[in-house]
């Protein structure tokens, strides 16, 4: 039986994609192993949405080819699309499968070694999906902001739409097979539908037919855009149905003139006006973000900025990152590039004010009462662990058969990143 092993980098929607990618392999015979193991094909699923990203791209594939050398090397994803658009050399060692076509990479497979495919062995049925806490659906890929600082749009360009009964036969799948609860997942959530003017279901549209299904999993959103945050969102969170009170929000920089220079079509106080709405709408709403420090011209005022805001917004979490010069956007042509010490201070500095805040947030749950989707825990038997729907992480006693099902718990104390509490 053949071997094939996956490594996968950046969002989301690349997570999806590969566990598609596993379930199609399998089912045509190859075993799925960990990175590192002896394998026929090694498959890098890479991401090149900052410097970093595209290092641990390239990091990946060496090591690869180090442990595997008669390995077949597949890369596909956002890195080779950026090497492509800047005319720079694709890795010679690796078959290169296009983004848009990265579902089909069995077949760029059986086409470069059909050796692979003759030993395998078909499954004769295609497997179940294992149980999980948390899956992961791609609804929607691409992105036309086209911010000044980002380089999707380059590699998924035009928005796409999955429609909407696909969506709603994968859900009922995993429903089906005891999946407590599914994030919907996108490069730009906000701009499902768009592209389907035949079939006018919106991402408020699409949530209310997945919560129609009958015993189906409560929905998480992953990042979505605050334009594109609606009152009928709002409401839907509220209702008390499946969708829950969370909203990852990428604020990206507190400062309005940063905001526009990025390319962002809100300024600050819009955006504090919208966490002041989600949490009149959605009392206990989850509020989490994305912040970049260090944008070409950023001033120690704008950065001033940006805590305000911060603490005016009130966030459980946030991930702040440094910008990284993106080649080909309009940022990266930009005068006043911030120096990296200057990069490393500030973002220092906002971790620490986040830290303080996500402490503050934690201390105001305790005595708060949620549903907790399980999970195994580290610590040994009888350790369990959760996201709240608000998205606290919570750890607790129990049993292990509470595994893959959403449970009542009820908060006790902490302030870090995972909170204590016990079952109710």
């Amino acid at each position: 039986m053949p071997r094939v092993s996956f490594v996968t980098l950046g969002c989301k929607v690349n997570q999806y994609e590969t566990e598609r990618l596993q379930r199609g392999f399998e089912e045509q015979g190859f075993e799925v192993v960990e990175p590192g193991f002896a394998a026929d094909v090694c498959v890098v699923n890479s991401c090149s949405v900052t410097t970093e990203a595209e290092r641990k791209s390239r990091s990946a594939l060496r090591r690869l080819q180090r442990s595997n050398p008669e390995a077949l090397l597949v890369l596909t994803g956002c890195y080779p699309e950026m090497l492509r658009r800047l005319g720079q050399e694709l890795d010679p060692h690796a078959l290169v499968v296009p983004n848009r076509d990265k579902l089909n990479t069995l077949r760029y497979v059986s086409e470069a070694r059909p050796d692979l495919l003759a030993e395998a062995c078909p499954a004769s049925t295609a497997r179940p999906d294992a149980h999980r806490t948390r899956a992961v659906v791609k609804v929607q890929d691409g992105c036309n902001l086209n911010c000044t600082y980002c380089s999707i749009p380059f590699t998924r360009p035009a928005p796409t739409s999955r429609p909407p009964a696909e969506i709603v036969d994968e859900v009922a799948g995993l429903a089906a097979a005891g999946c407590p609860e599914v994030v919907l997942a996108g490069i730009c959530i906000g701009l499902y539908g768009v592209d389907q003017p035949d079939c006018p279901c919106d991402l408020v549209g699409l949530i209310e037919r997945l919560g129609a299904i009958a015993g189906g999993p409560r929905l998480r959103l992953s990042s979505i855009e605050p334009v594109h945050v609606t009152g009928s969102l709002l409401e839907a969170m509220a209702c008390g149905g499946r969708l829950c009170p969370h909203l990852h929000l990428p604020l990206q920089s507190g400062s309005s003139r940063v905001l526009r220079a990025m390319g962002r079509p809100y300024d600050s106080d819009a955006f504090v006006r919208l966490c002041r709405l989600a949490r009149a709408v959605v009392p206990g709403v989850g509020l989490t973000t994305d912040i970049m420090v260090g944008f070409p011209g950023e001033t120690e005022e704008d950065f001033t900025e940006t805590g305000r805001v911060v603490r005016e917004a009130a966030f459980h979490r946030a991930h702040i990152f440094r910008y990284s010069v993106r080649p080909g956007t309009h940022a990266a042509e930009m005068a006043d590039q911030v120096p990296a010490q200057v990069k490393d201070d500030r973002a220092h500095r906002l971790a620490e004010l986040a830290g303080r805040l996500q402490a503050e947030q934690a201390t105001a749950a305790w005595g708060t009462e949620h549903e907790v989707a399980v999970e195994p825990a580290p610590g040994g038997p009888g350790r369990l662990m959760g996201y709240t729907g608000n998205y606290l992480r919570v750890r607790f006693a129990g049993d292990a058969a509470l595994v893959g099902s959403l449970a009542r718990a009820r908060i006790t104390g902490g302030s870090g990143a995972v909170l204590e509490a016990v079952l109710v």
